[in-house]
This record gives structure tokens, sequence and C-alpha cells, in this order.
């Protein structure tokens, strides 16, 4: 994905080319899921991101590097004391964290049916986690309309503004920039038209 390791991280490259193999797969079937496109394009399909799969993928890999900076003790369930929003109960002492995944999800509601699956580094544990996280953004951007909102909203605010969230909007326009222009490497044709278009804008 190009992005930088989390300093903690010591996985071979092998390794963790592999994994980032399994966060990008993940992200890229439920993005084509949450916008009912390719292979989920069919009457029974429910579009819940109205923007398009590139921009959710793009969306995704942000929120994922921002709430986790793709850790791998992280990505396989096993947090440290400080991480994943840990509270210590005051009658045990015992800790528990309330955030799961890579992009450090919180039990409710919306996402109670992938909480329990979200666990573990596999294919199908990350593509819960990334399910749950296209959920709650998709809230986000239909309660606020716009990116910045949406991260906003995931934030767990009531509001379509918080500090921060200018910041993970410009690594997300970053990494949509990049997404497209992957896009426009693998599909030649489309890139031909972009330059047909260019050219007939210049008549």
């Amino acid at each position: 994905m190009g992005l930088p390791a989390h300093r903690l991280d010591n996985e071979e490259p092998g390794a963790r080319q592999g994994r980032m193999q399994i966060i990008a797969t993940a992200i890229a079937d439920v993005s084509l899921r949450a916008t009912c496109s390719e292979q989920y394009a069919d009457e029974d399909c429910k579009t819940i991101w109205p923007r398009s799969p590139a921009e959710l993928s793009a969306l995704l890999v942000e929120q994922a590097y921002s709430e986790s900076r793709l850790a791998k003790n992280v990505h396989e369930g096993q947090c440290h004391a400080w991480e994943c929003d840990p509270v210590k109960s005051t009658h045990t002492g015992k800790l528990r964290h309330r955030a799961r995944s890579l992009w450090q999800i919180h039990r409710s509601g919306p996402v109670e049916s992938e909480w329990e699956q979200m666990l573990g580094a596999d294919l199908a544990a990350t593509t819960a986690g990334a399910w749950a996280a296209s959920k709650l953004l998709s809230r986000g951007y239909r309660a606020c309309g716009t990116v910045t909102g949406a991260i906003s909203r995931y934030a767990g605010l009531d509001s379509c503004r918080w500090s921060e969230a200018d910041k993970r909007a410009r690594l997300y326009a970053a990494l949509r920039e990049r997404v497209v222009k992957l896009e426009r490497r693998a599909d030649p044709k489309a890139q031909g038209s972009k330059r047909e278009a260019t050219l007939a804008s210049r008549r």
C-alpha cells in the first residue's frame, strides 16, 4: 500500500506483503459490495455508499492507517495495554479493549452482526472489519454529505466537524489520487478515453 509500517512491527518483507494483500483484498471486496458493483450488481444488493468504489477503498485505507497504522498485533487482535481503547474494570481490575480490528471499531448496533467476526488477521476477519467500517462511514456520509463529515461521525461525534478530520481527509485525497492513477494504468482504454476527452475539450 506504500504506507510506512508501524514502528513496532518487525515482519519479514514477504510476510508483510502477504498481510497487506489480505487487507487490500478485503477492502476491494467490501467497496464493490457497498456500491453494488461488479459481482454484487444484482437486484438484491442494497447500495450503502453513494460514491465510487475507488473512493470508498481510499477512505478505508485512510481510516485503517489513521486508526492503527496497520499494526500487525492490532490486526491479529493482540493489542498492547495502551492500544484499542482500553478500560480497566473497577471491580476486577481486568483490562478490556473496546476497539477491534485495524479500523478500531467499537461495539454498537450498526455493527453488531460483524462484532464477533472481526478479530484476527485472516481474510474473513479482515473483511468483516472492513465491512463494519464501510457501514459506519456510509452512515456518516449520509448524515453529513461530505467525506470530512463521514470521518467526523466515525470518530463517535454527533457533529459533522472534528478537529482531526481535515488532516485525515488530506490523506484520503492523496490515497484516492493514487488509486485513480493505478486504475488508469490497469485500464489503457480508460486512459485513452481520458486523452480523447482532454483533446475534445481543447477544440
